[in-house]
């Protein structure tokens, strides 16, 4: 370090003191960074790691949490409970249709389709909402929808305003609602 020095020195009368300070400021912010930053870098991995595999651990110890009752109370059976058989698709069609009255928006229709996988034990119902509202009753719906039926699952969901000013928007709403075979 010392030799560098004194070579820099020779080249005042090019670099002015002004580049002789900014290549010492840089030589220092290198050697700051090597003896510092980086030995830093891998601690901080490896408490990240260790909080990570805590998490796991009490979340596995945990009798309230999912991971615990899946791998040790459930069994296929109380798995498929969770899910509603084909006689309860209208009730909860009439259900997402309340919800959608009650979150203030317009549903006029909806589009349904079976599909039935021999090989699983669910089917399925591919349902497109098309509806309009405010963005935030939009959402409020939607919320609605995936908080109080659980075998339901938002695949895609679409926004269009005719116009900048308007409040209204009109959406389209894909959902998946999956049943249990008999």
């Amino acid at each position: 370090m010392k030799g560098v020095f004194i070579r820099l020195l020779g080249y005042r009368d090019v670099l002015g003191w002004h580049g002789i300070a900014g290549i010492l400021l840089v030589l220092f912010s290198v050697t700051f960074y090597v003896a510092s930053i980086i030995p830093s870098l891998s601690t901080v991995k490896k408490i990240n790691e260790t909080a990570t595999q805590i998490q796991l651990n009490q979340m596995r110890t945990s009798t309230n949490s999912p991971i615990h009752k899946l791998n040790t109370n459930a069994s296929l059976g109380d798995i498929y409970k969770n899910f509603p058989p084909q006689d309860e698709v209208a009730e909860i069609l009439s259900k997402i249709y309340s919800m959608a009255k009650n979150s203030k928006i317009t549903l006029e229709h909806g589009t349904y389709k079976k599909i039935i996988d021999k090989t699983s034990p669910f089917s399925k119902y591919e349902i497109e909402f098309p509806i309009k509202g405010k963005y935030s009753e939009i959402q409020l719906f939607t919320s609605r929808i995936l908080n109080n039926i659980p075998a339901i699952a938002l695949n895609q969901i679409s926004f269009k305003r005719e116009t900048i000013n308007d409040t209204n928007i009109q959406s389209k709403l894909f959902f998946t609602l999956y049943i249990l075979n008999k």
